[in-house]
């Protein structure tokens, strides 16, 4: 069975799939963040999904306690509850991760047992090199994005959209 698998190029093909998986979720969450940026960018009335529930939510919390004390923690609640697809942010993040180490498992079980079987050098430079360029190229991919930068950028608009935007005021009248 492990001798069909090397001889069809199944664990190329699962290292391939792997490494669109993770670039792919890497390039949907950039695209998330950018999206619930550019909805902060607007102080007046919220266009997006996300933006309109926060600052629903917000003023409903505010006039059932006269006030949040902890805006953070209810941002940071809002952006983990905040789902896409069936996944939250975290769980996008995680996935580009999972598909990163799916990678490297892969090369190198191709790499070890071509060594431990026996085969030739040209057969498990093969995996080498397409581990190598998986690896690279989702590390490419999450520098591009920044995602972790953009997470913290989003925290920093939201808190500064619920704070200062006049959402407490605007329920209040």
């Amino acid at each position: 069975m492990l001798q069909f698998i090397l001889e069809q190029n199944i664990l190329l093909y699962a290292l391939t799939l792997s490494c669109v998986l993770g670039v792919a979720s890497q390039l949907i969450l950039n695209r998330l963040y950018d999206r619930l940026l550019k909805d902060t960018q607007n102080t007046g009335e919220p266009k997006g999904k996300f933006m309109k529930q926060l600052r629903l939510r917000f003023q409903n919390c505010t006039h059932l306690n006269e006030r949040v004390n902890d805006v953070d923690a209810f941002v940071e609640r809002s952006m983990m509850e905040y789902e896409c697809m069936g996944l939250n942010l975290h769980q996008w993040r995680r996935f580009g991760m999972g598909a990163l180490a799916v990678c490297v498992a892969v090369a190198a079980a191709g790499i070890g047992t071509l060594i431990r079987d026996g085969g030739d050098f040209y057969s498990w430079q093969q995996y080498l090199w397409a581990g190598v360029g998986a690896v690279l190229l989702t590390g490419i991919v999450y520098a591009l994005t920044d995602t972790g930068y953009k997470r913290r950028y989003l925290k920093v608009m939201l808190k500064d959209y619920l704070v200062n935007s006049g959402v407490l005021k605007d329920y209040r009248v």
